[in-house]
Order: structure tokens, then C-alpha cells, then sequence
């Protein structure tokens, strides 16, 4: 059975129909019509609580993992446990609510989805395939997420000036947290690329350094490896339009934790 770990407590409503749910996934990723779903430049997220929307999350994200998990344990390419998914808080943009949801596995390779409200029904918005780095294997059908623990969940924020939606996905694994962050950039939603160290250095879909999102901007640091004598350093992360790229400022000092 498939584990989900969310953010909100939700109780048992409407259950959506597997050939709903198999249709959803079997289709081409589609957009959201612009200025329906798409994060703007000014619309801040605002979470909603008590709805039809977040009661039925739960049901559509476990139909979902249930799906993935069943065609994971009969695939090579199910590198970790095939049977965990994340999700967010639901959040209202331009008036749609949205969540995005990560599963441990998935066969088509696009385990990320991006999830909207309508007509009484979660639908699958748009599905993003694994997120690349320079710095690691390359795994395109999984993803190695939380099974337990209060990181186990898809943090959902205002972020930076553009004061739109980002999503952190934190994945599992030793040392420093790390994760993706996925972002609506001019009407598309996508993963957020963010700069190499140096120039030189290049850039990755995973950030690590203990991403969190302070006053709705995302925020890194060199907790884990900076040595006892070693300058402790905070990186603050914003958008840079005419690169598409996230590039950070360094400051001096560690963020108070979360």
C-alpha cells in the first residue's frame, strides 16, 4: 500500500474513479490556461482549509501511489522503495486550488505532478520528470523521498519578488537536506534551476545546504559542510530573469532554524 505523508490533516470524502485516475496519468502533461492556474506576479498563495478540495487530496494522491507502487514492484528501474509519495499544503492561486505531489516511482518518468481543483475533482495539471543534477546518477523513473518524519512533507510558499508559488520536494538521504523546488516561471511550471557555487560550476535542479523558505524567500546554508573553524555562511536565493536561473547572495552567519 502505498504511504503518503502530508503537511494538513485530511479526512476520507468522494473517492474519484481508477479510470480517472489511469486516464490522468496516461495523458501528455497539459498546462493550465493562462490566467486560470498560472502563478503571477501578483498573486501571493493562500492556503485553504476546511474544503471538498482538501478532503479528496488524500483519496486522489494514494489512487495515484497505489498506481506507481503496484508498477513499481514489478520494475528494474524502481531504484527505492516504489510505495511514498509527498504532498503539499493545497494552495489558492488566482482563485484554482493547486498541490503538488512527489511519488517514489514512476514508469512513464514523471514523478512530480502539479495538481488542480475543478468541478468537484483533483485533476493532474502537469507532470515533471525526475530533476537533474550534475552531481548525481541519473535515476529518470525515481525519486528518493522521506518514508516518515516531519520532512516528509511538500512545503508550499510565496517566494522572492515575484511573490509567486514555490513548492520545495525534500528527498531523503544523509547530511544537509536537499530537494527541488518547483516554480511557475512566465505561465510554465517547472523546476527551478539554481547556479553553481562559481561561475565555472554548473548549475542544478536540486539545491541543497537546508533549503527553507524565510520571509517567502528560499534560503540555503553550509551547516553541513562547514568544520568547526570553517565561516559559517547563509545563501539568499532569488530570480534572475534575464539568465532564467535562481543565483544566491552570500551573507555571513547561519538561519535561525525552522
Amino acid at each position: 500500500m502505498a504511504s503518503t505523508h502530508v503537511l494538513l490533516p485530511a479526512a476520507a470524502s468522494c473517492r474519484q474513479p481508477a479510470r480517472l485516475i489511469m486516464a490522468a496519468l496516461a495523458a501528455p502533461a497539459i498546462m493550465l490556461s493562462a490566467g486560470a492556474a498560472t502563478a503571477s506576479a501578483s498573486a501571493r498563495p493562500a492556503f485553504t482549509s476546511g474544503s471538498a478540495s482538501i478532503s479528496s487530496l488524500d483519496i486522489f494522491v494514494r489512487e495515484i501511489g497505489a498506481i506507481e507502487a503496484r508498477a513499481g514492484a514489478h520494475s528494474a528501474k524502481a531504484v527505492w522503495p516504489a510505495n511514498i509519495s509527498e504532498r503539499s499544503q493545497v494552495v489558492r492561486v488566482n482563485g484554482v486550488e493547486m498541490a503538488v505531489a512527489a511519488f517514489s516511482f514512476d514508469p512513464r518518468g514523471r514523478p512530480v505532478k502539479i495538481l488542480a481543483w475543478g468541478k468537484g475533482a483533483w485533476r493532474v495539471a502537469t507532470q515533471l520528470p525526475v530533476p537533474r543534477d550534475p552531481f548525481m546518477l541519473d535515476h529518470p523513473s525515481s525519486l528518493y523521498l522521506f518514508a516518515s518524519g516531519q520532512d516528509a512533507a511538500i512545503i508550499a510558499r510565496g517566494s522572492g519578488a515575484r511573490s509567486s508559488t514555490e513548492f520545495f520536494i525534500p528527498f531523503g538521504g544523509a547530511g544537509c537536506l536537499s530537494g527541488a523546488v518547483v516554480t511557475n516561471i512566465s505561465g510554465s511550471w517547472q523546476y527551478a534551476t539554481f547556479a553553481g557555487p562559481a561561475k565555472s560550476a554548473p548549475s542544478s535542479q536540486i539545491v541543497g545546504g537546508n533549503p527553507r523558505f524565510v520571509d517567502q524567500t528560499i534560503v540555503t546554508d553550509n551547516d553541513c559542510g562547514a568544520r568547526a573553524l570553517s565561516p559559517r555562511y547563509t545563501y539568499i536565493w532569488a530570480y534572475n530573469a534575464s539568465r532564467g536561473i535562481f543565483t544566491a547572495t552570500t551573507r555571513p552567519g547561519w538561519p535561525s532554524k525552522p
